[in-house]
């Protein structure tokens, strides 16, 4: 049975001006997974990831984290905080410091680490979002993409178990969107866990292990991504569409270009190398005929 590092049991939360944000919610995230949140704005995805670090405390239910209630004590959140950790959607609500090297430094320095850990932790999270030439860059100088990288290097550095991205790519050009993307495979191949909230289905469908869709507050649906990606009432439910992958491979099965007994793909290489073994076996079933000439 796949150990969950993070379940919320019956979660619901009330915002002060009464708007019902989390609705009797339960699900449970797998240790180790690559998990993706989607659902329209307001579907509560920001408000439970606040939940899951401690931020935002329930009304009712109570989080867990590896297997142990979430405790609202400053002991227990600041060890919570150093094993979950959110990279915010927009940089400038996460950065504070005057430089560079001060911002992704500060994380260590809290934990109460010593002087050469932090510098060997900030160095590792500079080298792993490709930061290092702006150790000594003011913040508020960066473009919005360097803000970002340098975002995740806050989290980084504090090597946490868990790292949340709030829509990660929202305002990036494709490379960079491609290189931050990189970087989350980097991180679930190196046993973090990695939760992500997005918009683009088609992002959500080639990367996730394990989907999540919510809607007011609730989950409408979870599972597989072939599996949830096909269902149309929840993709109803959710406003979501289906993505291109599985449309174009809807068509092709329909029309018969694809060989009986095509699994789903899950990227567009899974696709290329469906269509070219179509091709292949067709060329082939031509050639046999031909030859019975």
């Amino acid at each position: 049975m796949d150990e969950s590092i993070l379940e919320a049991s019956h979660v619901e939360f009330k915002y002060q001006d009464g708007t019902k944000a989390i609705r009797d919610l339960s699900l449970s995230v797998k240790k180790g997974g690559k998990a993706a949140f989607l659902g329209p704005n307001g579907a509560g995805k920001t408000t439970l990831f606040l939940h899951f670090n401690g931020i935002l405390r329930p009304s009712q239910g109570r989080v867990r984290f590896a297997g142990r209630d979430v405790r609202y004590d400053h002991a227990s959140l600041v060890d919570l905080r150093k094993n979950v950790g959110i990279v915010f959607q927009d940089p400038d609500t996460q950065l504070f410091s005057a430089s560079v090297l001060q911002e992704v430094s500060f994380g260590p320095f809290n934990m109460g680490l010593p002087e050469d850990q932090v510098r060997q932790c900030v160095d590792e999270a500079m080298a792993a979002t490709e930061i290092a030439d702006l150790r000594g860059r003011p913040t508020h100088l960066l473009s919005y993409g360097q803000k970002k990288r340098v975002s995740i290097a806050d989290i980084l550095a504090m090597d946490p178990q868990v790292i949340i991205f709030d829509e990660p790519t929202a305002c990036l050009d494709p490379r960079l969107a491609l290189r931050v993307m990189d970087l989350l495979d980097r991180l679930s191949r190196g046993g973090k866990t990695v939760i992500l909230s997005t918009h683009d289905v088609d992002l959500a469908y080639s990367w996730a292990d394990y989907v999540f869709v919510m809607k007011n507050g609730e989950v409408a649906g979870e599972g597989l991504p072939e599996s949830i990606f096909q269902n149309e009432k929840i993709l109803a439910q959710a406003d979501l569409k289906k993505p291109w992958l599985l449309e174009v491979y809807g068509e092709l099965k329909k029309k018969g270009w694809l060989l009986n007994g095509a699994t789903v793909p899950r990227t567009k290489e899974q696709l290329f190398e469906h269509v070219s073994e179509n091709k292949s076996f067709g060329h082939a079933r031509m050639l046999k005929a031909e030859s019975r000439r």
